[in-house]
């Protein structure tokens, strides 16, 4: 008998565990906004081309920009953009939005040399 309820009571509380891991996986993309990863280019980076192209991933994203501009982002969250550099520093601010309002953002400075 004893064993019997320290049975019941053990997978109750299985249960109550894996209710709040599910619940979780599904709030924490409402509460952490939308997530923005830069492959391509790296802080820093030198160029002695023009053209560039600025790539990465994303996940939650209905709106991103590149220095203002709309870009698209394929459906698997994957974006690559051609982007043409100055001569001397650029600086890359990469904006996205998700459907709650929730932004992120990040700056990459690049150099072109002459």
């Amino acid at each position: 008998m004893m064993f019997r309820k320290k049975l019941t009571l053990l997978f109750f509380v299985i249960a109550i565990i894996a209710l709040v891991a599910l619940l979780l996986r599904h709030i924490i993309p409402l509460i952490a906004g939308p997530l923005l990863t830069v492959e391509s280019p790296t802080q820093g980076a030198s160029y002695a081309e023009s053209l560039i192209y600025v790539s990465g991933t994303t996940k939650r994203v209905v709106r991103m920009t590149l220095n203002g501009q709309a870009i698209l982002v394929r459906e698997d969250g994957i974006y690559d953009i051609p982007l043409v550099l100055i001569d001397g520093i650029n600086t890359l601010s990469l904006d996205a939005e998700d459907k709650f309002g929730h932004t992120s953002n990040t700056e990459i400075v690049v150099f072109k040399t002459r």
